[in-house]
C-alpha cells in the first residue's frame, strides 16, 4: 500500500513537471534571445592553477634575464676594451640570480 502511495506522489510530481516544463523552456529561450541570460561558471581549483602558472612565468622571466646576462657578458668579455670588466660583473650577477632562482625552486616544491 505504501508503494502505491509513493507512486501516486511521484506521478503527480512528474505530471506537474510535464505541464510546467514547456513554459519554463520558453521563458529561458526568451531570455537567451534577448541577451538577458548570464551563465556563471566557477571551477574550484582554478585559483591554485592560476597561482602555479603565475609562479612558473615569474621563474621563466628570471631565467631569460639570466640567459641575457650570460650572453651579454660573454660578448663584453670577448672584446679588448675596458668594458670586459663589466662582463665579469654580468657573470657574477647572473650567478647570484641563478642561485636565488634555484633556491626558490627548491623551496617552492613544498607548496
Amino acid at each position: 500500500m505504501n508503494i502505491v502511495k509513493e507512486m501516486k506522489i511521484h506521478a503527480n510530481g512528474y505530471l506537474r513537471l510535464s505541464r510546467q516544463a514547456p513554459s519554463d523552456v520558453a521563458h529561458l529561450l526568451r531570455q537567451l534571445r534577448s541577451g538577458k541570460m548570464k551563465v556563471h561558471v566557477h571551477h574550484e581549483h582554478l585559483d591554485k592553477m592560476a597561482a602555479t602558472i603565475d609562479n612558473a612565468s615569474k621563474r621563466n622571466a628570471v631565467a631569460v634575464v639570466i640567459a641575457a646576462l650570460i650572453v651579454g657578458s660573454s660578448l663584453l668579455i670577448s672584446t679588448d676594451t675596458a668594458l670586459a670588466r663589466l662582463g665579469v660583473f654580468g657573470y657574477i650577477t647572473a650567478g647570484v640570480l641563478g642561485v636565488i632562482l634555484i633556491i626558490s625552486i627548491l623551496w617552492g616544491r613544498d607548496q
